[in-house]
């Protein structure tokens, strides 16, 4: 499993939710903040040769993935109990680096 980044399951949305009319985010305001986390990336990385976090190697998943105590017990647990592999740990990194871009 440790080669699936990311697996929930997704309940079933009512039909009144799917046919009630709302209003939606805009592309152009979904592309504002994509090009912003992509521009903190930019600056992240610009040292190092490499443009997304899914391009990060062990050397930077240390510098930049460095996780607090509570974190830390949070993963030894879960590599502990759930059997994760360093593969699987590593893309954990990636993911919580990926889904917190703007630090």
């Amino acid at each position: 499993m440790d080669r699936i980044d990311i697996q929930i399951d997704v309940p079933a949305v009512p039909y009144k939710e799917l046919a009630t009319a709302r209003g939606a985010e805009s592309s152009e305001t979904i592309r504002t903040r994509v090009m912003s986390a992509r521009g903190v990336q930019q600056r992240r990385f610009y040292d190092e040769h490499i443009y997304t976090n899914a391009q990060m190697g062990p050397r930077h998943l240390r510098k930049y993935c460095v996780l607090t105590p509570e974190c830390e017990r949070i993963m030894e647990n879960a590599v502990t109990k759930l059997g994760f592999s360093a593969r699987g740990y590593d893309r954990i990194l990636k993911r919580i680096r990926t889904t917190r871009a703007s630090i």
